[in-house]
């Protein structure tokens, strides 16, 4: 948009563009976020490991927060965001006794998301797959 926002939806970008006659103008981007708000079930495979999640989120146009819950143990998502239909968070969980950080990323395509996960503490990537629960 050109020198006018969204209220509460902030925009993704910003730039400032100044012209001849002195004046400036601000020019906003927004991506409009795909809906992932609620509960989704997470599978894990590769990258040493092999699990199942539940994820729930919660959104608020482009930020997202929530919980990652596996063996009666929930944890908060950390660095979690979404852009278009790109997702991406970090949940902490404990592999073979140590806590390491699993990073994923991926994409919703048609009510379900999937993408590559990441292990942090020694960088084996993996898949995962995530739908809504019925």
């Amino acid at each position: 948009s050109h020198n006018f926002d969204m209220g509460e939806w902030l925009p993704d970008s910003t730039v400032r563009v100044a012209w001849p006659s002195g004046t400036t103008s601000a020019v906003h981007l927004w991506i409009v976020p795909a809906d992932l708000a609620g509960t989704w079930d997470i599978t894990v495979s590769g990258a040493a490991v092999d699990r199942r999640y539940r994820i729930r989120l919660e959104q608020e146009f482009q930020r997202l927060s929530g919980t990652a819950s596996h063996g009666g143990r929930s944890v908060e998502l950390r660095g979690a965001r979404v852009s278009g239909d790109t997702v991406g968070f970090v949940v902490a969980d404990t592999l073979g006794g140590a806590e390491t950080m699993l990073h994923f990323r991926g994409n919703m395509r048609g009510g379900a998301m999937a993408g590559a996960v990441t292990v942090e503490r020694d960088s084996t990537t993996g898949r995962w797959g995530g739908v809504r629960p019925r």
